[in-house]
């Protein structure tokens, strides 16, 4: 079976820190103000699979004003949510990556992004497909001046994936 999610994040720009997308430090005067690390693109893809596996949302289950998750990078975070996966048996398919970005081309920082990504969810980075967007203002007009992110994936459910390679039924042998 499988299981889709999306997810969106966005931030103003802001000086508090420097600009990390998809965990690569971006080379720009103005970090993103926000949670955690303000990474709009990792908070997109925690919530896109969070949302598929129906765990609710980055919020609930990492809230920032714990002190083991204030300033957490998006990369650990995305660490965390493939080790939820993983217990309740969901292995992912793909992800696809919208970065809505007027101020910056990110052309040359995609690859560093897919290898951030596709390491802390331990999945090939074809699996990730990252695009830009240029236009922000007919997204949000009020939002003139910051980076937004949407991600959509696709998770499968491998729970019977060992019963079918057995033959037989977990759960049956279980209660034996």
């Amino acid at each position: 079976m499988f299981k889709s999610g999306i997810g969106i994040d966005m931030h103003p720009f802001g000086e508090v820190r420097p600009l990390i997308l998809g965990g690569a430090r971006i080379d720009h005067a103005f970090g993103l103000e926000g949670d955690y690390d303000a990474d709009v693109v990792s908070a997109a893809v925690v919530d896109a699979l969070l949302g598929a596996a129906n765990l609710g949302d980055r919020y609930e289950l990492f809230p920032e004003s714990d002190s083991k998750y204030h300033n957490i990078s998006g990369m650990r975070l995305l660490e965390l949510v493939r080790l939820r996966l993983a217990r309740i048996a969901l292995e992912i398919e793909n992800i696809d990556i919208i970065i809505v970005c007027p101020e910056i081309n990110l052309a040359s920082y995609k690859t560093y992004m897919l290898l951030n990504l596709s390491h802390a969810l331990e999945i090939d980075s074809s699996m990730i497909s990252i695009k830009q967007a240029h236009s922000f203002e007919n997204l949000v007009p009020e939002f003139k001046k910051g980076i937004a992110a949407m991600a959509v994936c696709m998770l499968l459910d491998v729970s019977g994936k060992e019963d079918d390679l057995e033959g037989g039924n977990a759960e049956e042998e279980f209660y034996e």
